[in-house]
């Protein structure tokens, strides 16, 4: 160039394709060596020159890398006499190294750039990652997802609580192998059906608790599928739906028990006017009657016995409405006596043999006697139709002090056919009777442990099949001061 040493000139303009020799050099890719450039028709005065510099010659060559023009390196004007072939090679060496120069810090950026973008990546994808195990984790429902070997892939924080393990410990387990008391982690039916047909797939079990209950569980599985359609991991979720069950059959049975409500409204108008007549005529005739009169003790049981009943009657409004209870210190033996006359008849038409055992003395129980006698009856009846296809038949009713000294306990034993074992966790509930069609409500023993509930007391049963069974009532003493209660 034309400049002295040490002198140095920069500028920087942009420059078109269509623009003087640098601007063809570019577009074309073949380098141009010309000493008298002004009468090149390419030449362009404000990109092929030099400020204060009058060009003469150029020699530009364009910086490829694989056949793509990247820059142009141009040189005006040798200082002493023209350019020559060692300058052009010279030239082009260096064209190569800057080339490479270039390219490298494009690389280099481009490679900068790309881990920029990856860390930024990184850490949507930590955050995104963590959203959805956070989300995974709250989940209250078990959730695994399972391999086509049913192994374990992936396991939530509920699902592990279930095991009493920890993750590393399930993680590439067969989930059939895992087992929680008697049942496997896991069913397999729903997810060899979800990788068959590659549907969802819904269905309930029931499995034992660690408490010795029945819990329920309704139970999904989801094909999850590869980027190329096929399907190789399932998602399986357990929902316990106890609770629910619980209370869908509450609600079917708050219905039917505001029908029999209604009903028992029903029945008390009905059964009132007759009732009262036999009541006022069991009077009547009980004024007529000497007290040495032998018919006097049957015309007395008349009365009590139509009292009694329009007692009970009453009695069935508490399936659908609270009733009041009114606690009084009350003779835990007297009230089972009561409940004896009014069920005798039909123990012994039916040979059914009564053996009492009343402890002597008992302590005053703190109940609502009308209630009390409920209960009694239910028991007693119950007892009859258990021993019913007994040759011999027999009921054994003891009370007692309880062994902790703060309540009295009423037992009621039968010889009779006894309660399967799986019978026994629902035989309080409202409208299950083992009795055959037509001969039970399946509401005894339910409202008889609700008036025991009421009282602050327990009804418990012991029972074998063909050996029979026990019902043991536990009711709180009445406190020496205990004024009238009112519930």
């Amino acid at each position: 160039m034309s400049l002295g040493p040490g002198e140095a000139h920069a500028r920087q303009i942009r420059l078109g394709l269509h623009e003087g020799i640098a601007g063809w050099v570019a577009r074309e890719g073949h380098p141009v060596w010309s000493e008298d450039i002004r009468s090149d028709p390419r030449w362009y005065a404000q990109t092929d020159s030099i400020p204060g510099v009058t060009t003469r010659s150029i020699i530009a060559l364009p910086l490829k890398k694989q056949d793509k023009v990247t820059g142009v390196i141009e040189v005006i004007n040798k200082i002493n006499g023209t350019f020559t072939q060692e300058d052009f090679r010279l030239l082009e060496s260096i064209s190569m190294t800057v080339t490479t120069a270039i390219e490298n810090a494009r690389l280099y950026g481009d490679l900068h750039q790309a881990y920029e973008d990856m860390a930024t990546s990184r850490a949507a994808i930590i955050e995104s990652r963590n959203t959805l195990r956070a989300l995974f984790d709250g989940i209250t429902d078990s959730i695994y997802i399972l391999d086509r070997d049913f192994r374990i892939q992936a396991i939530n924080r509920t699902a592990v609580a279930r095991t009493g393990l920890q993750p590393q410990e399930l993680i590439g387990k067969r989930c059939d192998d895992v087992t929680l008391l008697t049942a496997p982690l896991c069913e397999l039916e729903p997810v060899i059906e979800t990788f068959r047909t590659g549907q969802p797939v819904s269905t309930t079990k029931s499995r034992p608790s660690g408490n010795g209950e029945t819990r329920d569980w309704e139970i999904n599985t989801y094909p999850l599928s590869k980027p190329e359609g096929e399907i190789d991991r399932s998602i399986y979720i357990a929902r316990d739906i106890t609770e629910k069950r619980k209370m869908e059959a509450t609600i079917v049975q708050s219905a039917k028990l505001s029908a029999v409500g209604a009903l028992a409204a029903g029945i008390v108008h009905e059964i009132g006017n007759p009732m009262t007549a036999v009541i006022g005529n069991a009077q009547m005739l009980l004024r007529s009657l000497e007290v040495s009169d032998p018919r006097l003790p049957s015309a007395q049981l008349i009365e009590r016995a139509g009292l009694r009943v329009e007692k009970l009657v009453r009695n069935l409004l508490n399936l659908s409405r609270q009733e009041e209870y009114k606690f009084t210190p009350t003779d835990l033996n007297a009230s089972i006596e009561d409940a004896l006359s009014l069920v005798s008849y039909q123990l012994e038409r039916d040979h059914v043999a009564v053996e009492k055992e009343f402890a002597v003395d008992l302590p005053l129980i703190s109940a609502s006697a009308t209630h009390l006698q409920t209960v009694w009856t239910n028991l007693l009846l119950n007892a009859r139709d258990a021993v019913s296809k007994k040759p011999e038949r027999h009921i054994r009713i003891a009370t007692r002090p309880s062994p902790n000294g703060q309540s009295a306990q009423a037992i009621f034993t039968d010889n009779g056919s006894g309660i399967a074992e799986a019978d026994l966790a629902k035989i309080f509930e409202p409208f299950f009777t083992t009795k055959p069609q037509g001969r039970g409500t399946g509401l005894g023993l339910y409202v008889s442990q609700t008036v025991i509930a009421n009282h602050h007391g327990t009804l418990d049963v012991q029972s074998e099949v063909s050996k029979g069974s026990t019902f043991i009532v536990t009711l709180p003493l009445a406190s020496e001061t205990e004024p009238d209660d009112e519930m």
